[in-house]
């Protein structure tokens, strides 16, 4: 556990030192041994001194070696020296360069009352092994491969370090794919569609949020489910990804529990709804009426089968109305529509409706609201039969 901290520490101060010196210094003290690290690099902002130790935080406009970092090397170091009943800190000035020190306890833990000889060490070693299994992103080990049927991953961050971490936390449950930029990740989900993406918000080029509109604009992909991670926490944040057409959004630092919840939570949704269409399309095939589904404002029409009387709708439509409705008709129409999703109650009409052949014709049209489990309306499931028009007043 020494071998990582050193090493975590010196590679901190490389990749921040440009000239100069780092100086590693080794004492023993009566009750704990200690280790210094100081260089004489472009030192840490104040205000940034509280948050380096905090999981996959980067200091913004900081000059390095390298932008290849994940911001974990020092929360490495500071959780291994907290299970080691050690501690760490840091003195930084800007210009000047950085002081790391850690201490570590010499005496053996005391064990509890009542407790095994022992038992105590191996509860230290099992949180040990622990932490370097989750954190060391850097070992050769490849992950033991997925199982044939289990849902397939797109990981996509530009960070190498990172994109190691969540491949190695994955890869136990699904299989994982991942890359390294959003243009890849487009490339990659349309060659062969993956189950989920996870992908972080922060890249060059094409960030996370421009990644989610060109998903969600691509038809094939639009309903792949999509979790985004972020270092910016906050509602506007959230808000933005999620607008953006994340189903999720997770702010760094995360516990790996919570990723690993969330994605099954996602394709748990994703296995629900391809349930609810296959039953739709059995529904379709079995009625001769067309078969319409709406989105819970009516603003999009996601699909129609017109079963030869009104032209069939393949991919969603945000145009519906002009393109089935006559403009002296859409005013009636749009009332009814209005009166149903503010009651969520079923919408039940008679109107003209434009035929595959561009006349008119009329239809008897009936859609049911499908609610969630808090009763806010997700979709319409409708069906529109051809019926007699009115007849004329003599």
């Amino acid at each position: 556990m020494w071998e990582k901290i050193v090493a975590n520490l010196l590679s901190n101060a490389v990749k921040f030192t440009f000239a100069g010196t780092i100086t590693v210094t080794l004492r023993e003290l009566p009750q704990h041994i200690q280790v210094t690290v100081c260089d004489t690099g472009v030192g840490i902002p104040e205000d940034e001194l509280p948050k380096v130790f905090t999981r996959f935080h980067r200091a913004p406009a900081t000059r390095s070696r390298t932008h290849d970092g994940a911001g974990i090397g020092l929360a490495l170091v500071h959780d291994l020296a907290r299970l080691l009943h050690g501690r760490v800190k840091v003195r930084s000035t800007v210009g000047e360069g950085s002081e790391f020190t850690v201490w570590v306890t010499r005496k053996q833990p005391r064990a509890t009352v009542g407790a095994q000889p022992g038992r105590v060490h191996r509860a230290t070693a099992a949180a040990l092994a622990e932490a370097a299994e989750n954190w060391d992103t850097h070992t050769d080990d490849t992950p033991a491969p997925a199982q044939p049927d289990r849902a397939r991953l797109l990981v996509v961050d530009d960070n190498r370090d990172m994109r190691d971490y969540l491949t190695r936390l994955l890869s136990p449950n699904w299989h994982v794919h991942a890359v390294g930029d959003a243009q890849q990740t487009l490339e990659s989900a349309r060659r062969n569609p993956p189950d989920l993406i996870v992908a972080d918000v922060m890249m060059p080029e094409m960030d996370g949020l421009e990644l989610a509109h060109r998903l969600r604009a691509d038809p094939a992909l639009r309903e792949v489910p999509l979790i985004m991670l972020s270092a910016r926490a906050g509602d506007e944040a959230t808000v933005e990804g999620l607008t953006a057409g994340a189903d999720d959004y997770l702010v760094k630092p995360f516990a790996p529990s919570e990723l690993v919840a969330r994605i099954a939570a996602q394709l748990e949704r994703r296995r629900v709804r391809e349930t609810g269409d296959r039953r739709f399309r059995a529904l379709v095939a079995a009625t001769f009426d067309a078969v319409y589904r709406m989105n819970p404002d009516w603003s999009e029409m996601r699909g129609l089968d017109g079963r030869g009387f009104i032209a069939d709708t393949t991919a969603p439509s945000h145009s519906w109305l002009d393109s089935y409705i006559a403009p002296p008709d859409q005013p009636g129409l749009l009332a009814a529509i209005d009166e149903a999703v503010r009651t969520k109650s079923v919408f039940d009409t008679v109107h003209r409706v434009r035929r595959a052949d561009g006349t008119l014709g009329w239809t008897h049209s009936r859609a049911v609201p499908l609610c969630d489990d808090h009763g806010e309306i997700v979709e319409w499931v409708g069906t529109a039969t051809e019926v007699p028009g009115p007849v004329a007043e003599p």
